[in-house]
């Protein structure tokens, strides 16, 4: 299979138009979305697609405001990937794992029995 060329922008610069779909960690061109499901599985929004190589899930959270769509009977559950989320929001119910940090391990956690 042959690779794609480099293409021009209007200005006549080569750009490489396939860097920001790039992610390290997966070693492959991405592409990311949110999905919010409600309890019983109906998807409830899903967010406009984004370079996965480009932007954190917190970030991307932050930038589609998802969680103002909440009402106040209402609660989201996370990964761990949205950790510091509740500070933005400190009125929502949200429901986040422990994640373990340097010199606190989840064992040493209060809540956690």
């Amino acid at each position: 299979m042959e690779r794609p060329k480099n293409k021009k922008d209007k200005e006549g610069n080569v750009h490489d138009y396939q860097k920001p779909y790039y992610s390290g960690k997966k070693k492959m061109h991405t592409l990311q979305n949110q999905v919010a499901v409600a309890p019983h599985g109906r998807i409830e929004a899903v967010s406009a697609s984004v370079p996965g190589g480009a932007i954190h899930d917190l970030t991307l959270l932050r930038q589609t405001d998802l969680l103002s769509r909440l009402d106040d009977h209402e609660a989201a559950m996370m990964d761990k990937g949205y950790v510091g989320i509740a500070a933005d929001y400190p009125t929502k119910r949200l429901y986040l794992p422990y994640k373990a940090r340097r010199n606190h391990p989840l064992g040493a956690h209060p809540l956690i029995l």
